[in-house]
């Protein structure tokens, strides 16, 4: 037994000494075999606020079952329920229990066999009202957490893979069953029938020696909250871990660097993306802005299973035992303390756990305090927070996280009123995630970024193909100060008739904009020049004129784009050191082609050296068809 070994032993041995009637469990997985269930729960150590899996076994018929024991389940009203009723999701508390010997299913690492339990709060009443809506019924089941504590996610991963290769059997098996003409595919059939017995075999003997423990302990610090589309974008961006669904929106879990998993690149570029997202007394990243939508700051100390548990945690750290007035403590507290949740539908259920507590209680005296209305208003007055602070307990992965007095972190939308299109905002952000190799010092640490702005800006002239609606060309007019910038694009003539209504809306802000660019440079901004024509006509009128900067957003197949791109660099049309950006819009039938196209089309270009520091990016901005490569013509 390995140093670690025993660390887990030790920590097992401590976590079921302190565990005892009235502790929290939430469910994850269940199964049933004969008279006994298997509720596989989530439940965290009162002392060191560990999470651990626990397996609890329970029976339905003492007469019927082998172990000779029985358990009783009882409902929020103390009435008796049937074991079948208990759902994923659900949180039981745990009446009496004692450790079995036997070791559990993994990725268990404890089992309890429980003899009387009660429901505590069913899941639906968290999710009831979403789950009433029948386009919302599916998505917001309970999922699987992802575990923070020392426990090995790539376990679940190989568990996935074997449920996967599973379903591919029986759907093969259903094929089968269904008839095929005699010989047809049957090469290919028996190749397949004879290689996924050896992947599922490999699976299962790999789960079967896999641990589920981590030998490293990450510390989480935030939890940001983003829409789906972005979710994994973000967490690539800041280094962070999705966790499991909830609602249409997702959180993004940051850990404190120490802690953080090996991953490619210098940890100090996580950690000055961490400082911008995490400071809020600063301006936020612009590129975050519509991505971001509000961070929940979290302590690894602050944690419960149950909504009662974390109400109860979170007002006697904010209250003690005092006597609170009367009438309802949620709204003044919401008030007082400017209170975030997430999800938004868990505030009905705080108002009503906050107002069915014990601090809710108007006798005098409770707890040996004696109150006054004078004296409880001054209480609740102490409790008043400034507008940049706030308190917060937010649901993620099977438990409830609370913070008291934190700062507040609204990250605001991106005001597009003020610029032609969204796309104005993507050459920002490539300049803040592009890493070019001499863009580190010695020590492998990142360079403060404005040395990318310093190199590309105040340059002499940028080439903007299929520019409309314009955000591309404002953007280096504006915020590089290019001196002058030719906008290229051929087709806003030949389709203005079909726009719809918005857009014509931005049409019209774009010639807006037009109009006013054209009038000549000035101190703030270079000068943008229309050019109807092609970006190959464009190439051909420039003559003896150097590009500084190449950008390309035309909607055309990427082999298109990088046509033009080849003619820069084999004719010398570009003034080095020329910053080249293209968008690789997928025009393919598939999204299997458009992969193996970009991965044929980005190694041409590194093996014909037309672009150093070739670097894919899936910006903020981009659609989930396309994607946006950059690079340098030195």
């Amino acid at each position: 037994m390995t140093s670690t070994d025993d660390a887990d032993v030790a920590r097992l041995t401590a976590f079921v000494a302190r565990l005892g009637g009235g502790h929290a469990a939430r469910i994850f997985h269940r199964r049933q075999v004969g008279q006994l269930f298997f509720f596989d729960a989530l439940m965290v150590d009162p002392s060191s606020q560990e999470s651990f899996l626990v397996e609890l076994v329970t029976c339905h018929d003492r007469d019927r079952s082998r172990d000779g024991f029985q358990t009783q389940l009882m409902s929020e009203k103390d009435a008796e329920m049937a074991l079948k009723d208990l759902h994923v999701g659900d949180v039981v508390e745990l009446l009496t229990f004692h450790a079995r010997p036997e070791l559990p299913r993994a990725p268990c690492q404890l089992a309890l066999q429980v003899h009387r339990l009660k429901l505590l709060e069913p899941w639906v009443q968290l999710v009831g009202k979403m789950e009433k809506r029948d386009w919302m019924g599916t998505k917001y089941a309970f999922h699987r957490p992802v575990f923070h504590d020392a426990i090995n996610q790539s376990w679940f991963d190989t568990l996935d893979q074997l449920h996967l290769l599973k379903r591919d059997e029986k759907r093969q098996k259903a094929g089968d069953g269904r008839g095929r003409y005699e010989g047809e595919g049957q090469a290919e059939e028996n190749c397949e029938r004879a290689a996924t017995p050896n992947r599922m075999d490999r699976a299962t003997a790999h789960l079967a020696e896999a641990s589920h423990w981590e030998t490293t302990r990450r510390q989480p610090k935030a939890l940001v909250q983003c829409h789906l589309p972005q979710a994994q974008r973000l967490a690539d961006y800041l280094n962070g871990k999705i966790l499991s669904t909830c609602t249409r929106d997702r959180l993004v879990m940051l850990y404190h660097s120490e802690q953080e998993p090996e991953r490619a690149g210098p940890k100090s570029i996580f950690d000055a993306r961490h400082a911008k997202v995490l400071e809020v007394n600063e301006a936020q990243p612009c590129h975050l802005q519509s991505v971001i939508q509000r961070v929940y700051f979290v302590d690894a100390r602050r944690k419960a299973i149950s909504l009662r548990d974390v109400c109860a945690q979170y007002l006697t750290e904010l209250l003690g035992p005092a006597p609170v007035p009367s009438g309802s403590l949620w709204e003044q507290l919401r008030r007082r303390r400017n209170f975030m949740c997430f999800p938004g539908e868990l505030e009905s259920a705080l108002k009503s756990t906050v107002d069915a507590s014990p601090w809710h209680s108007t006798a005098n005296g409770a707890n040996g305090y004696a109150t006054t209305p004078e004296t409880k208003d001054v209480l609740l007055d102490g409790l008043q927070l400034p507008k940049d602070r706030c308190d917060s307990i937010v649901y993620a992965d099977g438990l409830f996280w609370w913070s008291a007095n934190v700062p507040r972190a609204i990250i605001p939308a991106k005001d597009n009123r003020s610029v032609p299109s969204s796309a104005y905002w993507k050459l920002l952000e490539i300049l803040d995630r592009y890493e070019p190799s001499d863009h580190h010092d010695s020590s492998g640490s990142r360079r403060d970024s404005k040395a990318l702005w310093e190199r590309f800006s105040k340059r002499r002239l940028a080439l903007d193909v299929g520019a409309s609606p314009g955000g591309w060309s404002y953007c280096l007019a504006t915020q590089l100060c290019i001196q002058r910038t030719i906008a290229c694009d051929p087709v806003r003539d030949e389709f203005v008739q079909d726009f719809t209504e918005e857009e014509r809306k931005e049409d019209r802000k774009h010639l807006e904009h037009r109009a006013a660019w054209e009038q000549g440079p000035s101190d703030e901004h270079g000068r943008i020049s229309h050019w109807r024509m092609r970006g190959a006509d464009a190439l051909d009128q420039l003559s003896s004129q150097k590009l500084s900067i190449f950008v390309c957003d035309m909607n055309d197949a990427l082999e298109a784009s990088c046509q033009l791109l080849y003619r820069i660099a084999r004719e010398g049309l570009y003034e080095p050191p020329c910053l080249a950006v293209v968008t690789f819009k997928n025009t393919c039938r598939s999204k299997t082609e458009f992969e193996e196209r970009k991965r044929a089309m980005l190694a041409q270009i590194r093996a014909d050296r037309i672009l150093t520091d070739v670097q894919e990016i899936h910006l903020f901005a981009n659609t989930r068809l396309e994607t946006t490569i950059v690079g340098q013509m030195l």
